[in-house]
Protein backbone atom coordinates (compact mmCIF):
# COMPACT_ATOMS: atom_id res chain seq x y z
CA UNK A 1 0.00 0.00 0.00
CA UNK A 2 1.46 3.59 -1.02
CA UNK A 3 0.62 5.97 1.33
CA UNK A 4 0.85 9.22 3.89
CA UNK A 5 -0.47 8.28 7.40
CA UNK A 6 -1.81 11.29 9.87
CA UNK A 7 -1.95 10.50 13.29
CA UNK A 8 -3.76 12.68 15.74
CA UNK A 9 -1.87 12.93 19.46
CA UNK A 10 -4.44 13.43 22.23
CA UNK A 11 -5.85 10.29 23.59
CA UNK A 12 -4.48 8.41 20.33
CA UNK A 13 -0.86 8.36 21.53
CA UNK A 14 -1.37 9.57 25.08
CA UNK A 15 -3.89 9.96 27.59
CA UNK A 16 -5.37 13.45 27.79
CA UNK A 17 -9.48 13.39 28.50
CA UNK A 18 -8.18 11.64 31.68
CA UNK A 19 -6.91 15.12 32.90
CA UNK A 20 -9.93 17.10 31.63
CA UNK A 21 -11.88 15.09 34.10
CA UNK A 22 -9.95 15.44 36.81
CA UNK A 23 -9.97 19.24 36.27
CA UNK A 24 -13.57 18.57 35.77
CA UNK A 25 -14.32 16.93 39.41
CA UNK A 26 -12.36 19.25 41.29
CA UNK A 27 -14.14 22.47 39.82
CA UNK A 28 -17.22 20.53 40.35
CA UNK A 29 -16.40 19.47 44.22
CA UNK A 30 -15.10 23.20 44.71
CA UNK A 31 -18.80 24.46 43.51
CA UNK A 32 -20.99 21.49 45.62
CA UNK A 33 -18.46 22.72 48.68
CA UNK A 34 -20.14 26.27 47.67
CA UNK A 35 -23.01 24.86 48.03
CA UNK A 36 -24.09 24.45 44.24
CA UNK A 37 -26.00 21.68 42.97
CA UNK A 38 -23.03 19.35 41.50
CA UNK A 39 -25.51 17.96 38.78
CA UNK A 40 -26.64 21.01 37.87
CA UNK A 41 -23.27 22.55 37.74
CA UNK A 42 -21.90 19.71 35.69
CA UNK A 43 -25.21 20.56 32.86
CA UNK A 44 -24.02 23.99 32.76
CA UNK A 45 -20.28 23.36 32.11
CA UNK A 46 -20.81 21.00 29.66
CA UNK A 47 -23.02 23.24 27.83
CA UNK A 48 -20.31 26.20 28.07
CA UNK A 49 -17.82 24.42 27.36
CA UNK A 50 -18.92 22.98 23.59
CA UNK A 51 -19.60 26.95 23.06
CA UNK A 52 -16.84 28.46 23.91
CA UNK A 53 -14.13 26.10 21.42
CA UNK A 54 -15.79 27.93 18.73
CA UNK A 55 -14.85 30.61 20.38
CA UNK A 56 -11.67 31.00 21.94
CA UNK A 57 -10.29 27.41 20.86
CA UNK A 58 -9.71 24.11 22.76
CA UNK A 59 -6.96 23.54 25.62
CA UNK A 60 -6.07 24.13 29.19
CA UNK A 61 -6.99 28.03 28.90
CA UNK A 62 -10.54 27.83 26.93
CA UNK A 63 -11.46 24.98 29.71
CA UNK A 64 -10.42 27.45 32.60
CA UNK A 65 -12.77 30.41 31.05
CA UNK A 66 -15.55 27.53 30.52
CA UNK A 67 -15.42 27.23 34.46
CA UNK A 68 -14.65 30.48 34.86
CA UNK A 69 -18.26 31.39 33.20
CA UNK A 70 -19.69 28.38 35.08
CA UNK A 71 -19.13 30.01 38.07
CA UNK A 72 -20.13 33.25 37.04
CA UNK A 73 -23.65 31.72 35.80
CA UNK A 74 -24.14 30.40 39.51
CA UNK A 75 -22.80 33.09 41.55
CA UNK A 76 -24.58 35.58 39.89
CA UNK A 77 -27.69 33.70 40.39
CA UNK A 78 -27.00 33.58 44.29
CA UNK A 79 -25.54 37.53 44.40
CA UNK A 80 -22.12 36.10 45.65
CA UNK A 81 -18.76 37.67 44.62
CA UNK A 82 -16.00 35.79 42.96
CA UNK A 83 -13.14 35.49 45.55
CA UNK A 84 -9.18 35.22 45.32
CA UNK A 85 -9.18 31.59 46.09
CA UNK A 86 -11.51 30.76 43.11
CA UNK A 87 -8.96 32.62 40.78
CA UNK A 88 -6.51 30.25 42.59
CA UNK A 89 -8.48 27.50 42.18
CA UNK A 90 -8.97 27.94 38.65
CA UNK A 91 -5.59 29.05 37.56
CA UNK A 92 -4.02 25.91 39.38
CA UNK A 93 -6.96 23.53 37.65
CA UNK A 94 -5.35 24.96 34.73
CA UNK A 95 -1.77 24.30 35.36
CA UNK A 96 -2.62 20.75 36.12
CA UNK A 97 -4.07 20.10 32.36
CA UNK A 98 -1.28 22.47 30.48
CA UNK A 99 1.40 20.29 31.99
CA UNK A 100 -0.27 17.24 32.38
CA UNK A 101 2.15 14.11 32.27
CA UNK A 102 2.93 12.54 29.11
CA UNK A 103 2.84 8.48 28.69
CA UNK A 104 2.46 6.92 25.49
CA UNK A 105 -0.46 3.74 25.26
CA UNK A 106 1.33 0.27 25.67
CA UNK A 107 3.04 -0.52 22.25
CA UNK A 108 2.48 2.77 20.92
CA UNK A 109 6.55 3.51 20.22
CA UNK A 110 6.74 0.42 18.86
CA UNK A 111 4.35 0.58 16.44
CA UNK A 112 5.18 4.25 15.51
CA UNK A 113 8.86 2.44 14.54
CA UNK A 114 6.88 -0.10 12.66
CA UNK A 115 4.82 2.65 10.50
CA UNK A 116 7.52 5.07 9.93
CA UNK A 117 9.83 2.31 8.08
CA UNK A 118 6.76 1.74 5.45
CA UNK A 119 4.89 5.26 5.06
CA UNK A 120 5.52 8.96 5.85
CA UNK A 121 4.06 9.71 9.10
CA UNK A 122 2.63 13.38 9.87
CA UNK A 123 1.47 14.51 13.16
CA UNK A 124 -1.65 16.32 13.37
CA UNK A 125 -3.25 17.73 16.24
CA UNK A 126 -5.90 20.41 17.10
CA UNK A 127 -5.10 23.12 20.45
CA UNK A 128 -2.73 25.83 20.96
CA UNK A 129 0.06 25.49 19.87
CA UNK A 130 2.47 26.02 22.60
CA UNK A 131 0.55 23.60 24.81
CA UNK A 132 0.38 20.99 22.04
CA UNK A 133 4.05 21.29 21.32
CA UNK A 134 4.79 20.68 24.76
CA UNK A 135 3.00 17.50 24.72
CA UNK A 136 4.64 16.61 21.80
CA UNK A 137 7.85 17.37 23.07
CA UNK A 138 7.74 15.98 26.52
CA UNK A 139 6.30 12.48 24.78
CA UNK A 140 9.62 12.04 22.63
CA UNK A 141 7.22 11.20 19.15
CA UNK A 142 8.41 13.59 17.04
CA UNK A 143 11.24 11.68 15.51
CA UNK A 144 8.93 9.24 14.18
CA UNK A 145 7.08 11.75 11.75
CA UNK A 146 8.16 13.77 9.00
CA UNK A 147 6.22 17.08 10.05
CA UNK A 148 4.11 17.89 12.96
CA UNK A 149 1.01 20.15 12.45
CA UNK A 150 -0.63 22.35 15.30
CA UNK A 151 -4.30 23.37 13.86
CA UNK A 152 -6.67 25.40 15.57
CA UNK A 153 -9.56 22.65 14.52
CA UNK A 154 -10.09 19.85 12.16
CA UNK A 155 -12.25 20.83 9.57
CA UNK A 156 -12.50 19.71 5.87
CA UNK A 157 -10.58 22.69 5.23
CA UNK A 158 -8.01 22.11 7.45
CA UNK A 159 -7.51 18.87 5.79
CA UNK A 160 -7.73 20.10 2.26
CA UNK A 161 -5.01 22.83 3.39
CA UNK A 162 -2.39 20.42 4.53
CA UNK A 163 -3.24 18.50 1.43
CA UNK A 164 -2.01 21.15 -0.73
CA UNK A 165 0.75 22.14 1.36
CA UNK A 166 2.21 18.68 1.49
CA UNK A 167 1.24 18.37 -2.60
CA UNK A 168 -0.88 14.72 -1.56
CA UNK A 169 -4.22 12.75 -3.04
CA UNK A 170 -6.53 12.60 -0.24
CA UNK A 171 -6.90 9.13 -2.39
CA UNK A 172 -3.63 8.45 -1.17
CA UNK A 173 -3.75 9.69 2.88
CA UNK A 174 -5.21 8.44 5.73
CA UNK A 175 -5.81 9.74 8.99
CA UNK A 176 -5.50 8.00 12.38
CA UNK A 177 -7.34 9.24 15.53
CA UNK A 178 -10.02 8.71 18.58
CA UNK A 179 -12.26 11.30 17.79
CA UNK A 180 -15.49 10.93 14.93
CA UNK A 181 -15.57 14.48 15.13
CA UNK A 182 -12.24 15.35 14.52
CA UNK A 183 -10.52 12.72 13.38
CA UNK A 184 -12.78 10.52 11.40
CA UNK A 185 -16.13 12.68 9.56
CA UNK A 186 -14.19 15.79 8.03
CA UNK A 187 -11.12 14.07 5.86
CA UNK A 188 -13.14 11.37 5.37
CA UNK A 189 -15.32 14.10 3.88
CA UNK A 190 -12.25 14.85 1.41
CA UNK A 191 -11.92 11.07 0.42
CA UNK A 192 -8.96 10.29 2.99
CA UNK A 193 -9.05 6.98 4.59
CA UNK A 194 -9.26 7.11 8.04
CA UNK A 195 -8.75 4.51 11.09
CA UNK A 196 -10.76 5.38 14.44
CA UNK A 197 -8.69 4.25 17.14
CA UNK A 198 -12.12 3.77 19.83
CA UNK A 199 -12.04 4.48 23.30
CA UNK A 200 -14.17 3.28 26.23
CA UNK A 201 -14.61 7.29 27.31
CA UNK A 202 -14.17 10.18 25.29
CA UNK A 203 -15.24 14.22 25.73
CA UNK A 204 -18.89 14.03 24.51
CA UNK A 205 -18.31 17.22 22.30
CA UNK A 206 -16.34 14.42 20.09
CA UNK A 207 -18.48 11.93 20.05
CA UNK A 208 -21.02 12.14 16.95
CA UNK A 209 -22.18 9.97 14.02
CA UNK A 210 -19.70 7.99 11.90
CA UNK A 211 -19.83 9.58 8.47
CA UNK A 212 -17.00 7.50 6.56
CA UNK A 213 -16.49 7.52 3.27
CA UNK A 214 -16.30 3.37 2.78
CA UNK A 215 -12.42 3.56 3.38
CA UNK A 216 -12.72 2.92 7.08
CA UNK A 217 -11.26 0.44 9.77
CA UNK A 218 -12.38 0.81 13.45
CA UNK A 219 -9.73 -0.54 16.27
CA UNK A 220 -9.52 -0.44 19.94
CA UNK A 221 -5.61 -0.92 20.35
CA UNK A 222 -3.30 1.42 18.35
CA UNK A 223 -1.01 -1.73 17.76
CA UNK A 224 -4.11 -3.18 15.45
CA UNK A 225 -2.46 -0.52 12.88
CA UNK A 226 0.01 -3.04 12.07
CA UNK A 227 -2.49 -5.45 10.62
CA UNK A 228 -3.81 -2.78 8.72
CA UNK A 229 -0.39 -1.30 7.08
Amino acid sequence: MSCTLFIDADDTLWENFAYFEAARERFLAWMEQGGYARNEVDVVLNRIDSERTHEIGFGSMGYREAMRRTMLFFYEKTGREKTARDTVLLDEIQRSVHLHPVELYPGVAETLAYLREKYPLFLVTKGVEDEQSGKVERANVAGYFKDVFVIPDKTPAQYRELMSILAISPCDAWMIGNSPRSDINPPAEIGMGTVLVKKERAWDFEEVPLKHNGRFHEITDFRQLKEIF
